[in-house]
């Protein structure tokens, strides 16, 4: 082909022409690349590299000295499309007479809406907006089976495209998702999506779940798991609601020491509390709220980092929950808060702390928003779920010496999910092996049965709060699910009740739930479905509403919020032969909730001895708290373990409510069930503590509450105190933590804690 003349006028007619079809410039713009490209006049490779060195040419005209660092991921995505689109004009201009462009035009506005052959060429891809890439794909879509075939290659060109540039651009993520996903499903999420940036982790993991049990072979599986209605905010926004409000400077925060990161906080969290939205955001969020017609839900994060194919990063931000019970200004206003909060969250200690840890600190970190509404029913004024909580297609323990096969295992509570998520001082959630569920493992003592749940989280539609109630006062004989989720006590027993029957004695064990319902296989069913096509072990967070319509067979509608693989750190892997060791040499021995691996040449043992803890309240525990993050400090070139009598990351009662970053350089939290006060702990696992300890390879022990004759408690109570030589202790905390060396006791050396899953039996002894 000759090359026409290069004729100014020609480009400035491109433009002017461009400027009166606004919907239609990038399919034009389209086949103008096109065109370039089958003619022979550019290269993809070379035109690629041309716009990316005009592009960082621009950058440095506007003043930008470290580029990287200064301008977010998408705004140079946007300043590549730009700079494309004009030297496509250039090019053209350069190449080919007005003719020639006017024909293009023409064939792109009379071309049919529907019916028409996809047009886009796979090296253009990239750069073509979501819209135009999903308008060709659904041509592709609807073509017929013989016709479509030709058109694979750029069908899936599309969906990992779309995938890659609105969920995930993880790997392994989209290598699952690309096979899962149709066009329309993205459709429908881009249709679901405030801002133009990626929706996150958590909630690309959540779609791809609710999508493969969508498409399960399992009839159950498919009636059982419903629809969630969510709305994603873009990472975008985040990015811009630092930027009009000068925030980006708490981005070099993750490189301070953890002192500063606790002292800055307080500040940080009260300037992002006065933040601006922009107005496109709020106008967006106000149409969300009339959609929701004062249904509640819940705000969550959906950070780049957290819930994610390749990194474990669990639960470090908020999620809060809302009533929307409110006028509409104040039902927006809520809704705002609660995004800021979680915005200031993305440099919560916890989660810096936990990022240096675990080699995350050096990633640039993303917060989308997931809106998700929260499923239930009313009891008075009260809503929540009937059942949520989380489960997992594989234990991290073996629960006990005679446990059978490993088919994971669910921890739930009636009301909504948080409260079965975090451990709740003398509160008990119901905690379930899936390859048999008539088991409990609340705990292992005599009087298990009677260690049930005691409160419950529920909104209350009187206060527009969430609040935590006795189950006494929510649950009655007009809530049509009591006569499954509690029992009636007789005595020292308990009955089944009968549908709409009423009692002040109850205890809410969820028995009849587990043994006259399919509730546990379709939730094993579930887990098991996720597990075979990610291809390992998933942890999911559910909720489950019972459907009484038909007494003789209960129907249930599960709503999958959270999925994610579980990932089992390196060391806890291997299986340990365990050495023959003297008894006179044990410190203690379990054969509860066994886990695999071993702690080698432990050197300090930070004892909280419970006669004094115990006497602690409210603030003055919060304070403890940070005595405990002192020495988690001055400790952490050290060996060192934590051991009590109480549950640690627990607020109420007998809890110590440890945050991960103050005891995050231990190699152990061990609990001492059952040997003061008869305080009971309960297994840590499926809490969102146990997982942040758990993929920081930081084991957990539970000692059997019925056998504390298998703990030396004379090394606790007689070992010399050296906590005054490591931190100043203050007056009030003087005997509620010991420093214990475990050197010299009675010539040992160390001490080594040895786990070993397949025998079931877990030993610390001095060496």
């Amino acid at each position: 082909m000759t090359q026409q003349d290069y004729n100014p006028n020609v480009l400035l007619s491109i433009q002017a022409t461009l400027s009166q079809y606004p919907i239609l410039t990038e399919k034009i713009e389209n086949e103008m690349y096109n065109r370039l490209v089958s003619d022979g006049y550019i290269t993809v490779s070379a035109f690629k590299e041309k716009v990316r060195d005009f592009a960082l040419l621009t950058q440095k005209r506007e003043g930008l000295e470290n580029p990287f660092a200064q301008e977010p991921p998408l705004i140079w995505e946007k300043r590549l499309e730009r700079v494309q689109s004009m030297m496509v004009h250039q090019e053209f201009a350069h190449r080919y007479s007005l003719d020639i462009f006017k024909s293009i035009v023409e064939n792109v506005v009379k071309e049919p809406a529907s019916g028409s052959k996809p047009t886009f060429m796979w090296h253009n891809i990239q750069h073509a907006t979501i819209e135009t890439i999903i308008e060709q794909a659904l041509t592709i879509e609807h073509l017929p089976v013989a016709e479509r075939k030709q058109y694979e290659a750029q069908l899936m060109a599309a969906k990992v495209t779309l995938i890659r540039r609105m969920l995930s651009n993880r790997i392994p993520y989209i290598a699952v998702a690309k096979e899962v996903f149709t066009i329309h499903d993205l459709l429908e999420i881009n249709r679901h999506r405030i801002g133009r940036g990626l929706i996150g982790s958590k909630a690309a993991e959540l779609i791809l779940a609710n999508r493969i049990l969508h498409n399960s072979e399992d009839a159950d599986i498919r009636n059982a798991v419903g629809d969630i209605e969510s709305i994603f905010i873009g990472s975008d926004v985040f990015y811009n609601f630092l930027m009009i409000n000068n925030l980006m400077g708490w981005y070099d925060q993750k490189y301070k020491d953890d002192d500063e990161l606790w002292k800055d906080y307080p500040r940080l969290e009260e300037e992002f509390a006065k933040g601006e939205m922009p107005n496109e955001v709020i106008n967006s969020l106000r149409d969300v709220l009339k959609d929701f017609n004062g249904a509640p839900y819940i705000v969550r994060s959906s950070s780049k980092l957290e819930d994610s194919f390749t990194h474990p990063f669990n639960s470090m931000y908020r999620s809060i929950s809302i009533a929307n019970q409110g006028t509409p200004d104040e039902n927006l206003r809520a809704l705002l808060n609660a995004i800021r909060t979680i915005y200031a969250s993305t440099f919560n200690p916890n989660a810096l702390v936990y990022r240096k840890k675990n080699g995350l600190v050096d990633y640039t970190e993303e917060m989308a928003i997931l809106i998700q509404k929260v499923p239930g029913r009313s009891s008075g004024p009260y809503y929540f779920p009937d059942i949520s909580g989380i489960g997992s297609s594989h234990s991290p323990y073996k629960w006990k010496q005679d446990s059978p096969k490993d088919e994971g295992f669910l921890r739930f509570v009636v009301g909504l999910g948080s409260h079965a998520t975090s451990r709740n001082g003398d509160d008990f959630s119901n905690i379930i092996e899936l390859s048999d569920p008539n088991r409990r493992h609340t705990t292992y003592t005599s009087n298990e049965k009677h260690l049930t749940q005691q409160s419950m989280l529920v909104l209350n539609f009187k206060t527009n709060q969430p609040e935590i109630l006795d189950v006494q006062d929510v649950l009655n004989g007009n809530y049509s699910p009591l006569y499954l989720v509690a029992q009636k006590t007789v005595g020292d027993s308990f009955q089944s009740m009968q549908r709409g029957e009423d009692t002040d004695y109850y205890n809410v064990t969820c028995e009849d739930l587990i043994r006259k319902t399919n509730f546990t296989r379709l939730m094993r069913d579930i887990l098991h479905s996720l597990e075979r096509t990610y291809g390992k072990p998933v942890l999911v967070e559910f909720t489950a509403m019972l459907d009484l319509v038909d007494p003789r067979s209960i129907n249930f509608k599960i709503q999958i919020h959270n999925c994610r693989p579980a990932s089992i750190p390196e060391n806890m892997r291997g299986t340990i032969i365990p050495s023959e060791t003297d008894h006179r040499r044990m410190l203690l021995t379990s054969d509860l909730f066994v886990g695999n691996g071993i702690v080698n040449d432990i050197r300090y043992v930070v004892y909280v001895d419970p006669k004094y803890y115990q006497k602690l309240y409210g603030k003055s525990k919060i304070e403890f708290c940070e005595l405990l993050s002192d020495i988690n400090q001055k400790l952490c070139n050290e060996n060192f373990i934590f051991v009590a009598a109480s549950r640690w990351g627990a607020m109420e009662n007998h809890g110590i409510p440890t945050e991960y970053r103050q005891i995050a350089n231990a190699k152990a939290l061990v609990e001492l069930s059952g040997t003061y006060d008869k305080t009971i702990s309960d297994p840590f696992c499926g809490t969102r503590f146990f997982q942040s300890i758990l993929e920081s390879g930081i084991y957990s022990i539970i000692t059997n509450a019925d056998k504390t004759e298998d703990i030396d408690t004379s090394f606790f109570n007689d070992s010399l105190n050296l906590t005054e030589e490591f931190v100043s202790v203050p007056e009030k905390f003087k005997n509620c933590v010991r420093i214990l060396s475990t050197r010299d006791w009675y010539g040992s050396r160390s001490l080594t804690i040895e786990m070993n899953q397949d025998i079931g039996y877990t030993k610390a002894y001095f060496i």
